[in-house]
């Protein structure tokens, strides 16, 4: 993660070059793939005056890009943040001015700035914070389902926020050129969460992302 007394996340966001990477990164994408599709039964429904924690599988390369067209297309007047591993983001550090802020992998360390980091995000009701469940590159038919630990945690930084669970995939059927097919699916009230025993909670947070 960043040091102690860089700025926080919220700080570092800069709206200009988010939407100068939302035109690079809609180029980029509409380059290798013929479409973005979202389905009509799995559109957003993110609670209004309430904090947002978008928790995605974690397919492919591709996921990065992704978040950037979905938290344009849905959620353009809710400033969005996401965790990236530090030392990736310290090769690319124009994306701390896109939300992006930088975890410490596999350490308590790192864990315990991620959830600091992550609470101070939420603390803003308009916010949202897009990370990937499983905390690595997961195949879509694995089960159960992949979980990171900091997780179940989330409820408890944010009792008022809510989680939406979203699935991705991609395929390319008999093109050369892929697409990208999402669900978001209904929200998990973090209060409700938080009233569950961890063990149970994550399994309420696994048996929503697999539906």
């Amino acid at each position: 993660m960043a040091a102690a007394d860089e700025p926080s996340p919220v700080a570092l966001r800069s709206e200009r070059m988010m939407r100068f990477f939302e035109v690079a990164f809609t180029r980029s994408f509409a380059a290798s793939f013929t479409a973005l599709r979202v389905a009509r039964w799995g559109l957003p429904a993110a609670p209004e005056g309430r904090p947002a924690i978008i928790l995605m599988n974690h397919p492919g390369w591709w996921d990065g890009v992704l978040v950037m067209l979905l938290m344009r297309r849905f959620f353009r007047e809710r400033p969005g943040f996401t965790p990236m591993d530090a030392a990736a983001l310290e090769k690319y550090r124009f994306m701390k001015r896109l939300g992006v802020f930088g975890v410490e992998q596999n350490t308590a360390r790192g864990a315990v700035r991620f959830l600091q980091t992550a609470k101070q995000v939420l603390e803003d009701p308009r916010h949202t914070l897009w990370m990937n469940a499983p905390g690595r590159f997961a195949d879509v038919r694995e089960r159960p389902i992949p979980l990171a630990p900091g997780v179940t945690r989330l409820p408890e930084i944010a009792p008022a926020g809510a989680i939406l669970p979203v699935a991705i995939e991609y395929t390319h059927w008999t093109e050369k050129r892929g697409e990208a097919l999402v669900a978001f699916g209904p929200p998990l009230d973090c209060g409700a969460l938080l009233a569950l025993e961890r063990a149970p909670r994550t399994e309420a947070i696994r048996a929503a992302h697999t539906a």
